[in-house]
């Protein structure tokens, strides 16, 4: 790494800057590492300009308007200021600073146990003891001392501190608590009147939202408690935790035997288990045929076949029993 005070200058990288413009933008460049506020920039055209400020490694701030020519991503030469001079400048700003007396006055005090540095004029500083100003001073102490109070600002007044409020013990359990969770098992459980109606499911179950539509991700319910649903093939119902009920009713004919299959009005996932019944008055030829029908179920309908023919059409009630997911 080149010696860049030594060589009095720095000209890494490029810079860009507009006419009459105070930023330089630096493209390459690591200015705030090297280079100071009252260095000087444009050295390279003849018409150096003290830098005001420092921002970053590429930008500085120029103390005039740049004079020109413009330049985008050209060759420039940052100039140092010599030591000497800055010294010069950082003591007269010292000395201003200086210059009030408030520096100083707190110099001159010796610090105590229980003391606390005050003003008492312009440029003039003493040791207090908190307990003078207790009271009638610019501190007031709690007139009467209140164990598991809480000490307030008085406006009013304009005193630092004041009588405040009590605290519960519950309070005080409460904001001895480590965490949220913590925190939450303290509070116990919200009263129902005291839950917003405007809560997401995500966040609470309540008479709006607990029908609606059921959902999952990765088994875990997303959505309302319980889905019922009609359509032309029958009803149904699902609960959050998978379990999906399926009924319908049927006209079918027993004059024949055959198969008759009936979609389910929801699709379900896995073992299927289902029945069927009818009303119980039948004529005698319907009891002889029904006796020999039964039911199969799958993952998409109910089939119910009629082994033996010679009764007539029944109303069949079916239900199906399941998962659905």
């Amino acid at each position: 790494m080149p010696n860049y005070l030594q060589m009095g200058y720095y000209e890494t990288g490029t810079a860009s800057i507009e006419q009459g413009q105070k930023v330089v933008t630096g493209q390459g460049t690591a200015w705030s590492q090297i280079v100071r506020r009252g260095d000087d920039f444009g050295k390279h055209v003849g018409r150096p300009i003290p830098i005001a400020s420092v921002d970053s490694d590429t930008q500085i701030t120029l103390a005039f308007p740049w004079p020109g020519p413009t330049q985008a991503a050209a060759p420039y030469r940052v100039t140092f200021t010599p030591y000497h001079v800055a010294y010069r400048q950082a003591l007269q700003e010292i000395g201003q600073l200086l210059s009030s007396g408030n520096v100083s006055a707190l110099a001159g005090l010796v610090g105590a146990n229980g003391k606390f540095p005050a003003f008492d004029g312009a440029g003039s500083m003493i040791l207090e003891d908190l307990s003078n100003y207790a009271g009638t001073g610019n501190v007031k102490g709690p007139a009467v001392a209140v164990g598991d109070n809480v000490a307030l600002f008085d406006g009013a007044t304009g005193k630092l501190i004041k009588d405040g409020f009590s605290v519960s013990a519950f309070m005080r359990t409460l904001l001895d608590d480590s965490d949220g969770p913590a925190a939450y098992g303290t509070l116990g459980t919200v009263p129902a009147a005291q839950i917003p109606g405007n809560l997401t499911p995500d966040k609470a179950f309540r008479r709006g939202n607990v029908l609606g539509t059921v959902s999952q991700s990765g088994g875990v319910p997303t959505g309302a408690v319980i889905e019922r649903g009609i359509n032309a093939n029958g009803e149904y119902v699902r609960f959050a935790d998978g379990t999906q009920i399926c009924t319908t009713t049927k006209s079918v004919s027993l004059a024949s035997a055959a198969y008759h299959d009936f979609p389910y009005p929801a699709a379900f996932t896995g073992d299927v288990f289902g029945s069927w019944s009818t009303v119980k008055t039948q004529s005698g030829a319907n009891v002889g045929v029904l006796a020999s029908c039964f039911l199969a179920t799958s993952g998409a309908e109910w089939s119910f076949r009629v082994n033996s023919s010679g009764g007539s059409a029944v109303n069949i009630y079916l239900d199906a029993c399941g998962r659905w997911f």
